[in-house]
């Protein structure tokens, strides 16, 4: 009876924020000898330390409430400061970004080279461009950030519409991979790795700097894993992906084997067991079922998007005469007319509906077969007309494109106490709220500018893994003979054994220097060489690393 009443409050730690004591029950927990005889009261020692986490529970809570305490969650230099929600500081910044976002707004520049796929109109923006795209991200990031910086989980309506947000980009991974492989059909491992490395450099690299894992920076392992599923998904018979019914067959099997690892007990079991004992790595499976199941089938709604559009421009752009064309152009304004309409309505509906749920839990049911409705509402009504589509926001477009830095960031530039309270530099000495407000302005602009620096670097540092190479031009000094010979002349025997013995050298100098250079050749000449080293490497340092 008590095992699946702790059960459930770790899983409330988890899909509903809440604060739960476990350190308490650890103390005791599957250890006897912590036990009197009676096998009912702990020993006093036991009782001496559980009573020192209820005092210091007790004492930081106060001390909180006095306004902040100085412990950042990993170093002791800089202060902390309590989240207070508050809905005038959450519609102020709020706002405050909306306006700064539409004052940005200009007219996207004419793609330099058209897609392959898609014969788009040289001045028009295709379906979901990489500005769009980029702007979606920015302004979602936007909103994420200001609802972490608030602390605004604890409202119910809010926190559904980040879970919207966060469903929001796996719709795009789902759909941008999709339409790639789809159109491209590049399933090479250097694709596979580029991505996979650039998704998770920063993310595997913090968890050694920061004691923390690399679940703690869920949204990269989420976006990994669903990535690893469409490589698969879209990679098993590849060759007839051109039939649609053949791919959405593979989407629709994609989706069972998903849901029943997630809902299925066991098999992630098994598998954080392996990395455990193989690895020395420790993930909390029931967060990680958490996160897969929450955005159960989005990313394949995102897929079967992608192969969608792919389709109809294809063979509205290329598979008729003028007529006929003409004739299927009208159909196509029919049908953009009813989408749109339907998503002007679906959009309030939907967003009327998911109000009436009373708590996260019993949202959380739910959102995987309603966030899909929204999305794809969203999408249409980005892309109505060309105007629309031709025009994006420059400053959420810019924080789109490093919007996987902000978010793996944030935890230790902008937050503090593990997301818990807010990171403060506590220099200034003015009231509390203004201190608090100068803050905010110092260290988001700090929070930005690395952000910002750490996401070119990681661009950098990808491509040199991939291709140290790449950008290099290869400059190869030859050895040769130059000099012009001053001394006087020798006799021909002489010089023969000249030249006889500088070959020997020459040869023995070029044994030694490929011994040596062999190595490193194939360091820089193998992907799969240097990809081996990298785990290699974090492998080593999972067992040594305390």
């Amino acid at each position: 009876m008590i095992d699946p009443m702790n059960r459930y409050l770790e899983e409330l730690t988890v899909s509903q924020s809440a604060d739960v004591l476990s350190s308490f029950n650890a103390l005791s927990w599957h250890e006897r000898l912590t036990y009197e005889e009676s096998g009912i009261h702990v020993l006093d020692t036991v009782a001496n330390q559980k009573a020192d986490i209820i005092l210091n529970l007790r004492c930081n809570a106060k001390s909180t409430a006095l306004g902040r305490y100085p412990f950042n969650h990993r170093t002791h230099l800089y202060n902390k400061v309590q989240k207070q929600f508050s809905n005038v500081e959450f519609n102020a910044l709020s706002l405050s970004t909306l306006v700064l976002g539409v004052l940005s707004i200009h007219r996207s520049e004419s793609p330099r080279k058209p897609s392959p796929f898609v014969k788009s109109v040289p001045s028009d923006q295709q379906f979901l461009s990489r500005n769009q795209t980029d702007e979606w991200k920015g302004w979602m990031q936007f909103l994420i950030l200001i609802y972490h910086y608030t602390g605004a989980s604890k409202v119910l309506g809010v926190y559904e519409i980040v879970r919207l947000l966060v469903a929001s980009y796996l719709f795009m991974t789902g759909f941008g991979h999709t339409l790639y492989f789809y159109t491209k059909a590049n399933y090479s491992f250097h694709r596979f790795t580029s991505v996979l490395i650039r998704l998770n450099f920063l993310s595997c690299l913090l968890p050694y700097m920061m004691k923390t894992d690399y679940l703690f920076y869920y949204f990269a392992p989420l976006v990994t894993f669903w990535f690893v599923v469409i490589y698969v998904t879209m990679r098993i018979g590849s060759s007839r992906n051109r039939s649609t019914s053949f791919v959405f067959l593979k989407i629709a099997i994609s989706a069972i084997v998903v849901t029943a690892l997630a809902r299925i007990p066991g098999v992630l079991e098994q598998v954080f067991t392996v990395l455990k004992y193989t690895c020395k790595i420790e993930w909390n499976v029931i967060e990680w079922r958490f996160r897969v199941a929450l955005d159960m089938y989005i990313v394949h709604v995102g897929m079967v998007a992608a192969v969608l559009y792919a389709k109809f421009d294809n063979a509205l752009c290329s598979r008729f005469d003028d007529g006929a064309l003409l004739q299927e152009c009208r159909r196509f304004d029919r049908l953009r007319v009813i989408t749109i309409v339907t998503s002007i309505l679906v959009v309030p509906g939907a967003l009327l509906l998911i109000r009436g749920f009373s708590d996260k839990y019993s949202y959380n049911s739910w959102h995987p077969y309603l966030s899909p409705f929204v999305i794809l509402a969203y999408v249409v009504l980005r892309n109505a007309n060309r105007r629309l589509r031709n025009y994006h926001s420059r400053v959420f477009a810019w924080l789109g494109r490093c919007s996987l830095e902000t978010f793996t960031l944030q935890f230790h530039i902008w937050l503090a106490a593990d997301t818990k309270g807010l990171l403060s530099v506590g220099v200034f000495k003015n009231a509390v709220d203004a201190n608090r407000w100068v803050d905010f302005v110092v260290l988001t602009i700090l929070f930005f500018w690395v952000s910002w620096h750490v996401a070119a670097a990681m661009g950098t540092l990808t491509s040199w893994i991939i291709d140290p190479k790449a950008g290099r031009e290869a400059i190869e000094i030859e050895d040769g003979r130059s000099k012009t010979d001053m001394e006087l002349p020798r006799t021909k025997s002489h010089e023969r054994l000249q030249d006889q013995h500088a070959e020997k050298i020459s040869a023995t100098r070029g044994i030694t220097r490929r011994l040596w250079t062999l190595p490193l050749d194939l360091v820089k000449n193998d992907l799969r060489v240097r990809l081996g080293m990298l785990l290699g490497i974090m492998w080593l340092c999972n067992w040594v690393y305390t």
